[in-house]
């Protein structure tokens, strides 16, 4: 029996290289981890789209991702969750004890000690 012809396998396709970076390549450019970085991405309107994205980001995009992340850091942040509130409000509180306290408003009475010499 002569054997059939054997076609050659079709070459597998290769996917095409993105022509924009990646988070991986624009979080080594800011010196973040990838996570924090589509963390930002996520908060600007602009990228949320609620689902997984593999993001493809042009030049333009990427300079305004810097100018995003430049102000996120010089923007204080606020204390989360129930201990930091609580420990924000009591230094609060001590703050405005202490100023009555300088200002010498308060009823704080003081007291004579005795001397406690033995007289022996």
């Amino acid at each position: 029996m002569p054997k059939a012809a054997t076609a050659e396998a079709p070459a597998e396709a290769t996917p095409e290289a993105p022509a924009g970076f990646t988070t991986k390549q624009v979080a080594e450019q800011l010196n973040l981890t990838p996570v924090h970085l589509r963390r930002i991405l996520r908060s600007m309107d602009q990228f949320n789209d609620k689902t997984y994205t593999r993001y493809n980001l042009s030049q333009e995009q990427v300079d305004a991702i810097k100018a995003a992340v430049a102000a996120q850091a010089s923007t204080p942040r606020k204390p989360r969750g129930k201990k930091a509130a609580a420990t924000e409000n009591s230094a609060e509180e001590v703050a405005g004890e202490l100023s009555t306290l300088e200002d010498g408003d308060s009823d704080v009475e003081t007291l004579d000690l005795e001397d406690d010499s033995d007289e022996s």
